[in-house]
């Protein structure tokens, strides 16, 4: 989905979830893709543009989690959907839990994604494959 082979964070994103007494999981992550940061400007500049986010027209990243199922004693199986530059396609990730407490619950989760599922088909030279590889770690807190 995103590319460039580079970290990024948002410092505008919200989220809820909720766990359900059997372990299951449902919830939703909203990032504000104009906030999309790689430490690096003109890159930053070009993945809100048309060519990939369309942050102007489009200015949320959604995931819709519709469900996370225990895979084991630390995995989940996540489905739900994702919508990028107004474009919405089914999820499916493998979660892992990486720490846990009574407050907070932090989970990693990976995924494969095509880019040109969301029409980003933008690439200079052919030098960007097509499909990408997403590591998101989310932790999430209990409601007080």
């Amino acid at each position: 989905l995103f590319p460039y082979t580079t970290l990024f964070r948002s410092s505008r994103l919200s989220g809820t979830g909720t766990i359900a007494a059997d372990g299951t999981g449902s919830g939703r992550l909203v990032i504000d893709a104009a906030s999309l940061d790689t430490k690096h400007g003109s890159r930053d500049k070009h993945l809100r543009s048309a060519d990939f986010f369309s942050a102007d027209a489009h200015p949320q990243i959604v995931v819709d989690i519709e469900a996370a199922t225990r895979a084991g004693s630390t995995d989940a199986d996540v489905t739900g959907s994702l919508t990028v530059a107004g474009i919405t396609r089914p999820l499916r990730l493998t979660a892992a839990v990486t720490e846990a407490s009574d407050q907070f619950l932090t989970l990693t989760a990976t995924g494969e994604f095509d880019r040109t599922d969301f029409d980003m088909t933008w690439n200079m030279l052919g030098t960007i494959r097509g499909h990408a590889s997403v590591t998101v770690v989310a932790r999430f807190s209990r409601e007080q």
